[in-house]
């Protein structure tokens, strides 16, 4: 079973500056997400995003119904950020590990002073990025688009971190629809939409809850392959 899409989902000197750090994420959170592939619960994946000395946005996938039954993949990705004052951090690492089935680890460490990050993949000879720009991982970048879809834009653009390479992820605003909840509740939602090739992923944030996703949805070819559903939210104010 394939888990790439849960990972999928969420600078430009010595930090990425902002007036205050909670402009920068939202507050601390804890989330738990279902994916459904043709109508089927297959696979759960719980973030957590926890600040104190350090900022630690962290995340499990693990499959679930039949699909376990076949295999027991599983992800855990973190992005790890310190805080260099009250109104700056730094993208410091970033690990992907799947275990089970399939192996893969990738583990990139950021280098302010020479401005390059050093990324391995497996046992592949190490890849080094430079920037000069916001950098953010794929992991983390959810958090940027959180954190800046009310700034009255109708597009946000990221240099993010993706296997070792420096990528621009692109997210464009295409409006406003009220979806139903499980719960037979509607809530209004900000959409966004990030396109690469044939692949486009479609996120309902709630603009009355820190933009946090509702439900996300990836297309492939212009068809549904799966979609992402908040199953359960905590916020640490």
């Amino acid at each position: 079973m394939k888990l790439f899409f849960i990972g999928v989902l969420l600078i430009c000197s010595t930090a990425i500056k902002a007036e205050q750090k909670d402009n920068l994420f939202p507050a601390d959170f804890s989330a738990v997400f279902e994916l459904y592939k043709s109508g089927m619960a297959v696979a759960e994946t719980k973030y957590r995003l926890h600040s104190q000395q350090q900022i630690n946005f962290q995340s499990t996938t693990t499959l679930k119904g039949l699909a376990s039954l076949f295999s027991n993949d599983k992800i855990v990705e973190e992005s790890q950020f310190e805080i260099t004052t009250p109104a700056s951090v730094q993208l410091k690492h970033y690990q992907f590990k799947q275990t089970g089935d399939k192996n893969k680890n990738i583990h990139s460490v950021v280098n302010w002073h020479q401005q390059n990050i050093k990324t391995t993949i497996d046992e592949q000879p190490v890849i080094t990025s430079s920037f000069t720009q916001i950098i953010w991982d794929k992991h983390s970048v959810l958090l940027a688009l959180m954190s800046q879809a009310n700034d009255q834009k109708k597009t946000l653009s990221f240099n993010t971190l993706d296997q070792g390479k420096i990528k621009q992820y692109n997210f464009s605003f295409i409006g406003t629809k009220e979806i139903e909840l499980d719960d037979d509740e509607w809530k209004q939602t900000s959409i966004w939409q990030r396109e690469n090739n044939s692949k486009k992923i479609i996120f309902y944030l709630d603009p009355n809850d820190h933009y946090i996703p509702l439900k996300i949805e990836e297309y492939k070819n212009q068809r549904l392959r799966a979609t992402l559903w908040l199953k359960e939210l905590n916020w640490y104010e």
